[in-house]
């Protein structure tokens, strides 16, 4: 007869019963998925699970467990029933499926299938532990993306960001750090912060953008072509055709010169003129160019997570006028050119700040109807009252 495999309490030397104390639990790196030596698995090693279960849920052939027995126990029918640790059946199925995230693709289709056939519902679908929610392999953050890895954050990021958005943010955060680096938790912490910021900011940042085939003038498309770029670092801080270097070479930029801009407003004037329609299309072109050239885009902070530079391309897409003596056009490309003034000139101004409307008057209530004498108090009364 096949011996039934029971479990005792932990026991002291002296025989008596204690609590087992907590332990920490390991750090273990998220793994890479094409280096099968990283698929590692968070479930316990003495959790077991029978064979009709382990082929259901873990998509494998009974073949596929053959050599894998790890006890046999009676059910209640006096039965045998074959036990395999389901730490070695989940490793069997990243083999059979092509490593966890091929594995989270066949769960998926077998989800769907499941919620085809109940309406729409998961109920009752028997998911792997390590793919529920909140799990290493969250099901939701599958086909794995690096660039989203495991992370709530990135994965609404990626969702509610214009793609537009999504491509310029994840650029910059690659110049800044390189390339996503998942640690422990399967994402880069480090790509959180300024995701999250634009999820909150990003319609309050950023005009809507139009189309990708959106007309732009042939005059202007060819300024922008002829854009110079800034140089390498090793030659940062010298005399590049074009540009002008401002600020010292710590902490000095270049943006574009007035012989430059004169001719960039110039074409801009031209598109502007007719409809502001042109204008807010070409807007977006000289944004692209402006950050590309000069690297003045998005730019987190290299050294604090939380902190995020400005965007020093984003004044391209100001839609309304400086005020002559602002700091903007003191400062700003608008007020280095002629042409750059008579820009400003043609958009519209700042619109005044919605008032509040007035309350509206108290409608008049009607007279209350005359009160009647009060009888007298009656003697009791009286004598009940406080003086």
């Amino acid at each position: 007869m096949p011996s039934q495999r029971t479990h005792s309490d932990s026991q002291n030397d002296s025989g008596s019963t204690r609590p087992r104390q907590p332990q920490a639990r390991p750090r273990i790196e998220f793994p890479d998925f094409d280096n099968p030596l990283t698929w590692i698995s968070d479930l316990p090693g003495n959790l077991t699970v029978w064979e009709e279960l382990a082929v259901g849920k873990y998509l494998l052939d009974p073949t596929d467990l053959a050599g894998y027995a790890y006890d046999q126990i009676l059910n209640e029918r006096d039965q045998v029933i074959i036990l395999y640790l389901e730490r070695d059946v989940e490793e069997l199925a990243w083999q059979r499926h092509g490593g966890p995230a091929g594995f989270a693709q066949a769960i998926q289709i077998k989800l769907d299938e499941h919620k085809a056939r109940y309406g729409g519902s998961d109920r009752g679908f028997r998911c792997p532990h390590s793919y529920r929610r909140r799990q290493r392999f969250d099901l939701r953050f599958f086909p794995f993306d690096r660039y989203v890895g495991m992370s709530r954050t990135l994965k609404r990021a990626e969702a509610e960001l214009p793609a537009w958005l999504w491509r310029a943010a994840n650029a910059a955060l690659d110049e800044t750090y390189g390339p996503p680096d998942l640690g422990p938790k399967g994402w880069d912490r480090r790509r959180t912060p300024l995701m999250a910021y634009l999820i909150q900011r990003h319609t309050s940042l950023y005009p809507e953008r139009p189309p990708v085939d959106a007309f732009i003038p042939d005059n202007l498309s060819q300024v922008l072509k002829e854009a110079p770029m800034v140089p390498d670092k090793a030659q940062w801080g010298q005399d590049v055709v074009g540009l002008t270097f401002i600020g010292s070479l710590a902490d000095g930029h270049y943006e574009w010169n007035e012989i430059y801009l004169e001719r960039l407003f110039t074409e801009l004037n031209k598109a502007i003129e007719p409809s502001l329609v042109d204008w807010e299309t070409a807007r977006w072109s000289v944004y692209d160019v402006y950050s590309r050239t000069l690297g003045r885009g998005l730019q987190p902070h290299p050294a604090n997570l939380r902190k995020h530079r400005y965007d020093k391309a984003r004044h391209w897409l100001y839609p309304y006028q400086y005020e002559a003596d602002s700091i903007e056009m003191h400062q700003g490309p608008r007020g280095r050119c002629p042409a750059g003034h008579r820009f400003n000139s043609l958009l519209p101004p700042v619109p005044p700040p919605s008032l509040p409307s007035p309350p509206s008057p108290p409608s008049p209530s009607p007279s209350p109807p005359p009160s009647l004498p009060s009888p007298p108090p009656s003697p009791t009364a009286a004598a009940d009252s406080p003086p």
